[in-house]
């Protein structure tokens, strides 16, 4: 009976103990941040290894692609084309 009890004034002591709930939460929340930030690290370094040091060779990886596989670039050009003379057409028929 004395052991439960004990038990249970250490149990009840822990929970009460604010500064050191705190504390672990302040440490877990630190970890977090601190996985966080290697994170957007390793992002950062793999977006800018994937992207163009410049405008031009942007251009260039782009035209290369165009040259690579046509088809899809002609697809979005025709639906640009397409959404441009649908919007001149309605702007058109509602003027009139």
């Amino acid at each position: 009976m004395r052991m439960k009890r004990a038990e249970k004034a250490e149990a009840q002591a822990e929970k009460a103990d604010v500064k050191a709930l705190f504390s672990d939460g302040i440490s877990q929340v630190k970890e977090t941040v601190a996985h966080g930030k290697e994170r957007v690290a390793d992002v950062a370094e793999e977006v800018k290894h994937a992207t163009p040091e410049s405008p031009g060779a942007g251009a260039q990886l782009v035209a290369a692609s165009a040259k690579r596989k046509p088809a899809p670039f002609a697809a979005v050009g025709a639906l640009a084309i397409g959404v441009l003379v649908g919007w001149l057409l309605g702007r058109r028929s509602t003027s009139e």
